[in-house]
């Protein structure tokens, strides 16, 4: 963790620019996601938390000077734990997340932005844990064919030097299609590299 923080200080030390939407821009993000499963309050939830690693590839285009249009997708390893009388299980499951929404940009470095989330579980969930009574087809939404929430995302730019930059992005999921008991919201954060593709000319521009 330190090791981390000096590297983030590092990085606010070098900051070279400051960034501002300009209609018709277009970025793409790739970087790590790191995400983790928040647990209701239950004596049941494990400890530590596990945390997962995995990818995320981004698509921004300006608006106008103040907001962008954003679509984002994260291939993530996510936990289900359910809790129900005498029934406990938890399950784990590669998901991919396609987030669609409007980012709002509060200043040249610090941005925020709300979403629409749908999830897709890839492949057949793996039992974490298990404790089933009198229900034995008690199950969590690791079984569900798709998932949607809401996104709600804040973003700061570590460093910018176009056509480049860097950006941490932490943001929140909740799901709207939980079942009864069960923990699905879902909190995460990018750290990734930033790139402009395509930049609006002005006019008398060559």
């Amino acid at each position: 963790m330190k090791a981390i923080t000096l590297i983030f200080i590092t990085i606010f030390s070098l900051s070279a620019g400051a960034y501002t939407p300009k209609e018709g821009n277009v970025h793409g993000v790739f970087g790590h996601y790191l995400a983790q499963t928040l647990y209701r309050n239950s004596p049941n939830k494990p400890d530590p938390i596990p945390r997962f690693a995995g990818f995320s590839l981004m698509a921004q285009g300006d608006a106008n000077q103040r907001g962008n249009v954003e679509i984002c997708i994260n291939y993530f390893n996510k936990v289900y734990f359910r809790e129900d009388a005498d029934n406990l299980l938890s399950e784990q499951i590669q998901n991919l997340q396609i987030t669609m929404g409007y980012r709002y940009w509060l200043d040249n470095y610090w941005s925020a932005a709300i979403a629409f989330s749908s999830s897709y579980p890839l492949g057949d969930p793996h039992i974490v844990s298990k404790q089933l009574g009198s229900d034995l087809s008690f199950e969590t939404s690791a079984h569900d064919p798709s998932e949607s929430g809401a996104d709600i995302s804040i973003a700061y730019d570590l460093w910018i030097r176009e056509p480049y930059s860097v950006v941490a992005d932490l943001r929140y999921t909740y799901s709207f299609s939980s079942r009864s008991g069960e923990s699905g919201d879902n909190l995460g954060i990018i750290v990734g590299l930033r790139y402009l593709i395509q930049e609006k000319q002005t006019k008398g521009k060559q």
